[in-house]
């Protein structure tokens, strides 16, 4: 099974440049991933750190949702910035927090929310500023 990040970078977003969206799948899966052959050492991890890794792995895209997901950020944004798909390295580190578990501790932007998105799962991303357009 392979699996994959998207990163969409906007030039400028509010106030901001080079604002980095690190998105993330948030739906419920109705198949479960097999942990096991996807985090290196499952098996012996506690059930918090198994947790941690295991929506690492439920909020990574397949191929075709990270695909779909360009598409429309392309459409839609794509004037704006740049995303882009990068295949993650598997197995993971059985220490990996995936951007869902940090959802309360960034700034969020729930896509699916946003009216006549198009895609039958939901994404939202955890975005980092960047560099303040004040800034020298």
């Amino acid at each position: 099974m392979d699996l994959y990040s998207v990163t969409t970078v906007m030039k400028e977003y509010d106030g901001y440049k080079n604002a980095s969206f690190h998105w993330f799948y948030c739906d419920a899966r109705t198949l479960p991933r097999p942990y096991v052959d996807l985090i290196e050492n499952y098996n012996g991890m506690n059930r918090l750190r198994a947790a941690y890794a295991e929506g690492y792995i439920d909020e990574s895209f397949t191929l075709d949702e990270a695909q779909a997901l360009k598409d429309y950020l392309d459409r839609t944004f794509g004037h704006k910035g740049t995303t882009t798909i990068k295949k993650r390295k598997l197995p993971i580190t059985n220490n990996v927090v995936g951007w869902g578990a940090l959802a309360d501790y960034c700034d969020v932007w729930k896509l699916y929310e946003v009216p006549g998105y198009p895609l039958p799962f939901k994404a939202q991303s955890c975005f980092d500023h960047g560099d303040s357009l004040t800034d020298g």
